[in-house]
């Protein structure tokens, strides 16, 4: 791995726990954001060390019949995953440019919180 794809790496995990510990702060406010950081750090390391081998086992288990159903196309998988990618994305950059232009004072853990209510934290969080 290269340096600058490392440094790349780390400073967007490193962004990604403070925008969840902002939004999980905003839920439940007696736990301190640092605090936030580390709870949710865990299961990510959890996940980092084994993740993979577990993603190779279910991908070995499921390969052959999610690519090779009778009477399919693989083209037919890959634009749905292709579509589904770029539906999701390009709603969530239609709520957050949403949201910065109603609420422009505020970040966007903030303005979800205002507009939706503390419960839409948890669920954009895992977004």
């Amino acid at each position: 791995m290269f340096p600058c794809e490392l440094l790349i790496n780390v400073g967007f995990i490193a962004a990604q726990m403070v925008i969840q510990a902002q939004a999980m702060r905003g839920v439940a406010g007696a736990v301190s954001i640092p605090q936030w950081i580390v709870i949710l750090a865990v299961p990510a390391v959890v996940i980092g060390i084994f993740g993979y081998r577990w993603i190779h086992r279910v991908m070995q288990a499921t390969a052959v019949p999610v690519t090779c159903p009778p009477g399919r196309a693989g083209g037919g998988l890959f634009w749905a995953v292709y579509a589904g990618n770029v539906l999701a994305t390009a709603g969530s950059c239609a709520v957050g440019a949403y949201l910065a232009a109603l609420l422009p004072g505020l970040g966007p853990v903030a303005a979800i919180g205002m507009v939706s209510g503390s419960w839409a934290l948890v669920s954009w969080r895992s977004a």
